[in-house]
């Protein structure tokens, strides 16, 4: 697991007011344990 999570474009971090980072979340919503990982960049709160 040494892949490093990609930086967030202005794009994807348009509607946040807050800090926006990259998480992993699974692609089968329904079946995390099983499922490949994709990035997405997620608002955070301060």
């Amino acid at each position: 697991m040494g892949l490093a999570a990609p930086t967030c474009t202005y794009n994807e971090c348009r509607g946040c007011k807050y800090k926006c980072r990259a998480e992993q979340v699974p692609v089968e919503g329904n079946d995390p344990i099983n499922s490949a990982y994709h990035y997405k960049c997620v608002c955070h709160r301060p």
